[in-house]
């Protein structure tokens, strides 16, 4: 009966963990070199914030433009989402188109000229230098990962092993690959902007959508325009619009007042407040209108064509 043959390959692998530890050692060397532009990206950020708390403030000139600004930045995007849906750090080419968005954004609105203050266009273009650097750090990240990977991929054609696999592995667990840091940055400034510069949105009656204006805030928490809890009162509608707490706008009185928070609208909100203050004064007339109408004509509603 014949034996079968069998046939053994030798493959020469001197140099094989040389190569691997030299690929490690890069991958060391990519990681202190992030962690140092982290550090420097952070201290920019910071330095950035110091000089924005100046010039957005409700005493200086330019901060309606800064807030349009970053008004259409965070509607941007470009790091990340603001969304819970969509939390995660955007890849690079989402990231240039949206950038770009930004930019042509600035451009066709003309924001930037209407800055009155030399330190605010310094600050500007700061904010433009950061995001920039960012993108190129996301960049340089993105052609090492694509590097890193072809390299092992020639590797394992060569050797005819599966190093690309176990290797990539590895790396999945490494904070310069993960881009783990790129989000935490992102994070950071966007956190920056938003509490810098208050924005109109987190400060809007649930009901009318519009700027608080006298905000009531329930034994429940949450906060109202007081015409709309009177108006809410009147259609008999007791209970939190929101989280329906049992009586919540019934038992709401002056007490209710949330007097910090008003005066905090009106410093930073101004002409919101301006216009939301009209707006009342032509309900408080309609509505004075209508129950004169009522008394006159014994209930019949009053159509002013």
């Amino acid at each position: 009966m014949n034996q079968p043959l069998h046939r053994m390959t030798c493959i020469e692998l001197e140099k094989d963990s040389e190569f691997f530890d030299t690929l490690l050692e890069e991958v060391s060397q990519l990681n202190q070199l992030q962690q140092q532009n982290k550090d420097e990206y952070m201290d920019r950020v910071k330095r950035l914030g110091d000089i924005l708390i100046k010039v957005t403030s409700p005493y200086k000139k330019d901060m309606y433009t800064w807030r349009e600004i970053f008004q259409l930045y965070l509607r941007a995007e470009i790091f990340i989402g603001n969304t819970e849906a969509d939390r995660d750090e955007h890849d690079l080419e989402f990231t240039q188109k949206q950038f770009k968005w930004f930019s042509d954004e600035l451009s066709r609105t003309d924001l930037p000229r209407k800055f009155k203050l030399s330190s605010s266009k310094e600050a500007f273009h700061e904010f433009l230098r950061i995001n920039n650097d960012l993108i190129m750090m996301k960049q340089f990240q993105y052609i090492n990962k694509t590097a890193m990977s072809k390299i092992l991929k020639k590797h394992d054609k060569r050797t005819y092993l599966t190093a690309s696999f176990k290797f990539g592995k590895l790396l999945k667990h490494d904070s310069y690959f993960t881009g783990t840091m790129g989000k935490s940055l992102c994070h950071v400034m966007n956190k920056q902007l938003s509490t810098i510069t208050p924005q109109i949105e987190d400060h809007t009656c649930p009901i009318c959508t519009f700027i608080y204006w006298k905000p009531i805030r329930l034994c429940c928490g949450h906060v109202f325009c007081v015409r709309c809890l009177i108006k809410s009162e009147r259609k008999k509608m007791r209970n939190c619009p929101i989280c329906r707490y049992e009586d919540a706008v019934h038992k709401a009185d002056s007490s209710n007042l949330d007097i910090p928070l008003q005066n905090f609208i009106k410093l930073y909100f101004p002409r919101e407040v301006k216009a939301k203050r009209e707006e009342n004064g032509r309900q408080e007339v309609s509505e004075e209108m209508e129950i004169i109408a009522r008394s006159q004509f014994g209930g019949n509603e009053c159509h002013i064509m």
